[in-house]
């Protein structure tokens, strides 16, 4: 036959169980918020990385385009002088 004290064991029993399980998905779920948060970070850095590696790329081309219309420019007035 069952006692008053074989259902407070299985309620205690239940109750830690619960408390643990509680406890153990809130340190999961905060762990997963840091994880998520240095992850979203680490991409924001690197598409501010990836911006200032294409505005390099972007000035070098237009630098580049410049010299040669320069260099263009000035063997027309070495042609223009000769002649």
């Amino acid at each position: 036959m069952l006692q008053s004290g074989d259902l407070g064991v299985g309620l205690s029993r239940a109750l830690v169980t619960t408390i643990t399980g509680l406890g153990i998905g809130l340190i999961g779920y905060f762990g997963h918020a840091f994880i998520v948060s240095r992850v979203s970070a680490v991409i924001l850095e690197m598409e501010q990385a990836y911006a200032e590696i294409l505005d390099f790329f972007a000035d070098l081309d237009a630098a580049v385009k410049e010299n040669a219309e320069t260099e263009e420019s000035a063997k027309e007035e070495q042609k223009e002088k000769l002649a």
